[in-house]
């Protein structure tokens, strides 16, 4: 094993959750290589220095006054815009506004029949990628069940094969 597999396992060797080759594989690499060795005892070393700390408790006032935080903030809108900070009314506002803007521009515009052009022209373009996409969808469909239909029979001899033996 490299040093860096044997760096992945170090902490599983640690806990001793290892398959038995494993660790006799880990065990092996660790007798012939100094780094890992130094690896594996200052890691010892950091589970050695975190079982000494201290646990520390929470004092219930100081637990409960960190809960009542959140019901302590005051809204950033005045009451009466509250309801703009909800989800659905920033979308139907943003929706309007686009809306307002886009019929803004068309009715002001000056060139509306090259506009209008344009626009069915885009929407014609977007049509036929959507059409082409959904045909390319319809091919891969097929590949897919041809492709399902000729790994069937190996797929039941070696079910087959597997019973028998």
């Amino acid at each position: 094993m490299s040093c860096q597999e044997i760096t992945i396992l170090l902490n599983d060797y640690l806990d001793g959750v290892l398959s038995p080759t494993q660790k006799q594989e880990v065990e092996a690499h660790l007798k012939e290589c100094s780094t890992c060795q130094e690896l594996l005892s200052n890691l010892q070393q950091v589970r050695v220095t975190l079982r000494e700390f201290p646990q520390i408790s929470v004092p219930p006032s100081l637990a409960e006054k960190l809960y009542q935080i959140p019901a302590k903030k005051k809204a950033k809108w005045p009451t009466w815009l509250g309801w703009l900070a909800r989800p659905l009314p920033q979308q139907i506002t943003a929706t309007l506004a686009a809306l307002s803007l886009a019929i803004s521009f068309y009715t002001l515009l000056p060139n509306r029949a090259m506009l209008a052009k344009y626009l069915n022209q885009q929407l014609h373009l977007g049509y036929h990628h959507i059409s082409s996409l959904w045909t390319q969808a319809e091919s891969i469909t097929v590949n897919i069940e041809k492709v399902s239909d000729s790994l069937k029979a190996p797929w039941q001899a070696l079910k087959e094969e597997g019973k028998e033996d």
